[in-house]
Parts: C-alpha cells; structure tokens; sequence
C-alpha cells in the first residue's frame, strides 16, 4: 500500500530557549521517515543553506529541547517513503 501523508508538520516560530516540536503523520506500509534541516547562516546573502539530514531523526516526531538562535531562522522537512531513506 502507498504511503499516504496524514499531518504535516505546521510552522513554528520560536524563541532562543523554547522548545520546538514538529510531526508528520503517515499511513501505508511501514513508513520510514527522515527529518532534514536546512540551516540558516546568519547572514543576509546568503540565507537559508540546503537541506541536511538530521541523525538520528528518523520518527514521525521532532522535538527540539533549546532552540539556538540558528535554528530558529532554519526550515525543517520530513521525507517519508515505503523503504529506508538513504541520507
């Protein structure tokens, strides 16, 4: 069966020391997932990098304990497929 995507994850704005929490629901035939960050470098001119994948984060649900402040201006993706993510 598919896998077929239920939740996505919302926007969050946190502040340096919150905690950020993201979830992607999925339904079909064992979902893998893999969380991806693509950070912010803390300049203007450059912006947002690309998309890395985070160790480790490889569950529906990301939690984020001490938001620093280059993860707050950083976006964050869930990949989800019937087979392992190759990272």
């Amino acid at each position: 069966m598919a896998i077929t995507i239920n939740d996505e994850p919302s926007p969050q704005y946190k502040v340096t020391g919150d905690t950020g929490h993201f979830s992607c629901g999925a339904s079909g035939t064992t979902p893998h997932y893999q969380w991806f960050e693509a950070g912010y470098t803390g300049s203007l001119e450059t912006g947002i990098t690309g998309y890395t994948a985070m160790s480790g984060e490889t569950g529906p649900n990301l939690y984020m304990p001490g938001v620093t402040g280059l993860q707050n201006r950083a976006r964050y993706v869930c990949a989800v497929d019937e087979s392992a993510i190759p990272v």
